[in-house]
């Protein structure tokens, strides 16, 4: 009896670390998705992850830029874009693609 029990508590916690493990896994992929900006020919591309598609926006439209510590939020006159700096884990970095952008809508 004694045995038995060990073994199913060993089941036990190796079908939990299992479950665990392939959560953490799961969680890791999802919050890998990095941002998609380009700028070119007086647009800015990006992909929104809640469209699920890539936006496009003219220079000619922006009306203004604001921004968070891992936001960058794009204002036209129909709508604000979100476009999360989040994944890019440098803070310097971050800072130049904001400055980049902002320097951009400005000319």
């Amino acid at each position: 009896m004694y045995f038995v029990t060990d073994i199913s508590i060993l089941i036990i916690l190796n079908v939990l670390f299992v479950v665990v493990a392939t959560f953490l896994v799961y969680n890791n992929i999802q919050k890998a998705k990095l941002p998609y900006i380009r700028i070119q020919d007086s647009k800015l591309e990006y992909y929104c992850f809640k469209e699920k598609q890539i936006v496009t926006i003219s220079a000619d439209e922006i009306t203004h830029i604001t921004h968070r510590f891992c936001e960058l939020r794009v204002h036209t006159k129909d709508q604000v874009h979100f476009l999360s700096l989040e994944p890019v884990r440098k803070e310097r970095k971050r800072w130049e693609i904001k400055e980049m952008i902002n320097q951009w809508a400005q000319a």
